[in-house]
Order: C-alpha cells, then sequence, then structure tokens
C-alpha cells in the first residue's frame, strides 16, 4: 500500500583484514625522531596511523600493500626516571577499519641515546673515495665534513651513511664529524680520515746544466691514484719539464722526466700534481752553471792612424752569463758625440773625431764607452779616453 519501514540503525560493511608487521627497518633512531623506517609487512590499505609506543604517532610518508614508510616521532620523555636506549612497541592501524582486527601486533623499535659513529672505511683515500660512515642516529638531512671540510653525502640511513671528502688537499684529512640538520646534533667519529699527499722517497739527480735537458727519476707515493697514471703533472718554475712516463709496483709509483733549467735562473722548482685531490709535493733542482756575477767591461783605445783618429777595443768578459753583447758611444774632446763606429761589434776599429785633420787641433781627450750585456740581461759599463793624433 506504499508504506515504508526503515530499522533504527544501518548495517555497516567493514574491513575486517587486520594488518601484519614483520618488521621495522632500521629497528633504532635517535630519541629527538626524525629517522626514516622502513615497515614491511602485509595487508596494509591506506589511511593508517602507524603509533610508536602505543600514542606517539608517526609520521606516514608512503603506503603500499607491503611497505609503509614513516618519520618516527620524538621518544615519550615519562618523568626523570626515562632512561635510554627505551624499547617501544610499533603498531600500524587501519584507519578505515571498523572491526575488532584493526591494529596489528606489534614490533619492537628502540630509541637510542642519540646519534654517535661507531667507524668508517676507508681510513684514507682522494675526493673520488666513498667512505661508508656507520653508527646510529643518522637522520637526513645532514653534513658531513672532513677535518672541518664539508664533503658530499650520497645517501643516509638510520645506521650508515655514504659519503665522499671534499676536494682539495690539506696537508692531513682529519676528523669526520656529521651534524643534523635538524637539531644541530653532532657527533665525531673515532680516528682520522687522511687525504692521500704525494711522498718522495728518492728524486735524483737533484742539478743540470742550464740550457741542457737532464733526465730526472722520482720515486715515491701518492702521486697519481692507483691505477690512474694519466692524473699526474709535472710543472717546472725556472725551467722546461720534458714528457713525462710514470710505473707503479706494489703501491711505489715511478716518474721520469727531464729538466730543462733557463740559463737565467739558479734553480728549477718542480711541482708534482696529484690531479686527482690536488696534492702537490716540489722539489728543487739546481742549475750547476748558473753564474750569478755580473759581465766585465774591459776597453782599450790606441791613437792613430791619422791624427784625428783612435782606434777602440775590449776583451771578451771574464764573467756573467756568456752570449755577451757589446754597444759603444764616442765623444769629441769638446764634448760632441763622435762618429760612430759602424758596428756595435766587440771592436769597432777606428774612430774619427771633429779634430785634428777635421777641424782644430786635438788639444783635449777623446772618449769612449763600452756597455756589455750578458745572456741574463745583467751589464757593465766602463770608460776608456784616448788623445787623438
Amino acid at each position: 500500500n506504499g508504506q515504508t519501514l526503515a530499522s533504527a540503525s544501518c548495517f555497516t560493511y567493514t574491513s575486517d583484514n587486520q594488518p601484519i608487521v614483520t618488521a621495522i627497518l632500521p629497528a633504532s633512531g635517535t630519541k629527538i625522531g626524525g629517522t626514516r623506517v622502513t615497515i614491511v609487512g602485509s595487508g596494509f590499505t591506506a589511511p593508517v596511523q602507524v603509533f610508536f609506543g602505543g600514542t606517539l604517532e608517526a609520521q606516514v610518508v608512503s603506503v603500499s600493500p607491503t611497505q609503509i614508510i614513516a618519520i618516527t616521532p620524538p621518544a615519550n620523555a615519562q618523568g626523570p626516571d626515562t632512561t635510554f636506549p627505551q624499547n617501544v612497541d610499533v603498531t600500524v592501524k587501519e584507519v578505515n577499519c571498523s572491526g575488532t582486527t584493526c591494529t596489528s601486533s606489534p614490533v619492537t623499535y628502540t630509541y637510542t641515546v642519540g646519534m654517535s659513529i661507531f667507524g668508517f672505511t676507508p681510513d684514507h683515500g682522494d675526493a673520488s673515495t666513498t667512505v661508508t660512515i656507520t653508527g646510529q642516529g643518522f637522520v637526513a638531512p645532514l653534513l658531513v665534513t672532513f677535518g672541518g671540510v664539508q664533503g658530499t653525502v650520497l645517501s643516509v640511513t638510520g645506521t650508515q651513511i655514504l659519503a665522499k671528502p671534499p676536494a682539495g688537499c690539506p696537508s692531513s684529512g682529519g676528523t669526520i664529524a656529521v651534524t643534523l640538520l635538524s637539531d644541530g646534533e653532532t657527533a665525531a667519529a673515532p680516528g682520522t680520515f687522511t687525504i692521500n699527499v704525494p711522498t718522495v722517497t728518492s728524486f735524483a739527480p737533484t742539478s743540470g746544466p742550464g740550457g741542457t735537458a737532464t733526465p730526472v727519476t722520482v720515486i715515491g707515493t701518492d702521486f697519481f691514484p692507483t691505477g690512474s697514471p694519466s692524473r699526474v703533472s709535472v710543472t717546472g718554475a725556472g725551467g722546461a719539464i720534458g714528457t713525462v712516463s710514470v710505473s707503479e709496483v706494489n703501491g711505489q709509483q715511478t716518474l721520469s722526466f727531464t729538466v730543462n733549467p733557463d740559463v737565467c735562473s739558479p734553480t728549477v722548482t718542480v711541482t708534482i700534481v696529484n690531479e686527482a685531490t690536488g696534492c702537490t709535493v716540489e722539489r728543487t733542482f739546481t742549475n750547476s752553471t748558473f753564474n750569478a756575477a755580473a759581465p766585465t767591461a774591459s776597453p782599450s783605445a790606441t791613437p792613430g792612424p791619422a791624427n784625428d783618429q783612435a782606434s777602440f777595443s775590449a776583451a771578451t768578459s771574464t764573467t756573467g752569463t756568456p752570449n755577451f753583447t757589446y754597444a759603444w758611444t764616442f765623444t769629441n774632446p769638446d764634448g760632441t758625440a763622435a762618429t760612430p763606429a759602424t758596428s756595435a761589434a766587440q771592436n769597432p776599429g777606428a774612430v774619427t773625431f771633429n779634430c785634428g785633420s777635421n777641424g782644430p787641433a786635438c788639444t783635449g781627450l777623446a772618449s769612449g764607452t763600452l756597455v756589455v750585456t750578458d745572456a741574463c740581461s745583467k751589464t757593465a759599463t766602463q770608460g776608456v779616453t784616448v788623445a787623438p793624433q
């Protein structure tokens, strides 16, 4: 007859599949929270809630049927007697579940006293080395420093950090330290990380003549990364370095090259560069033929053959660096410039003055001034006078 009868309450469909948690990774983290954990199991259906210690709710990042990623909440400091490490139960609850089995059985998670570093490996290397740092309480984002210089963080879990040292070359590495950006907590690793610095055990010979390429052999370690002989270079300040050849046997590395000192340089600073680290080592190569003395200027003059002439000449310089040049200027007895020599060579020959047959009687002295310059631009100046005939 068109009448409707409704019940006093509703019938509810429920999701009564209990979520199952089998593990939480990592199983420990700092008491300040912020540790990214992965909860492994089955029967997970978003949305879910994750509880630590029954009441502390974690931040859920993602949910799949078999995995939940969450960020741990800070530990619950339950009065002054709370001690760490502290074990808490972790459970997962289905939000839309209205049955009696909506919450998983617990797994145990441990809040630790805070971040700490147990160790790292390897204990030496360069900017290309991946260093594994082990400990607890690691939470991204964080900084890793090597001797106070920031390195590169590759990955972070609650118990492990992969990082690379900074580029550049401190004289030694230093302490590895980790700093959490969330609260500034810092922990230092035991031991010291050492940057591979080139070390010379033999450098021979240590001297050779200027202007001549002398073969040199250098033996040592860490001139280049093991197995990367192309990552080394040699430069010379004060001379030229010839082609570098390399070899390596059981960690001992050998470099062979030539050193050609500039004739005017007393030494050559030989610099070996490990191009992977930027680390360098220097040695000094001495120019065995270098002469620091200035050249000598020793002019002489002879009157004649005419009564208005004189002949000038100079002895070869006995000091200074060879390949000397000679330059003359000539002055008449009255102070004016005399007829110059046709050449600035060592012996210019006869010079004609403006007296005698070329003018009034030569009653004064004529002069010549000699400037000797050696190959290194050191000079000597000396004058000589003569009474023309």
